[in-house]
């Protein structure tokens, strides 16, 4: 999105990241703002696959929906993602 190559979301049980296609793989995006980040303490992910991909095209919009069930404590909350770009 912002060099205008292709960019995914990758999702982990400890937190997620966004990485880029280069050379053909997929690598950790360098740019400060999609650097890797962990869950806050105490969150976790609780999606029935902990580790997803989420890819994104050129105008931003994402491959197929996903939907993250995230932990803390007894309180859930969903966080899903939507073929049009809509993140609630």
């Amino acid at each position: 999105i912002l060099s205008g190559g292709s960019l995914a979301l990758q999702t982990a049980a400890d937190g997620y990241r966004f990485e880029m296609r280069s050379e053909g793989q997929w690598v950790p995006a360098d740019e400060p703002a999609l650097r890797q980040r962990r869950w806050s303490p105490g969150v976790s992910l609780a999606s029935p696959a902990a580790s997803q991909r989420l890819r994104f095209d050129n105008a931003g919009l994402p491959d197929r929906a996903l939907v993250l069930h995230l932990r803390a404590g007894p309180a859930m909350a969903l966080v899903r993602v939507m073929p049009d770009g809509e993140v609630t």
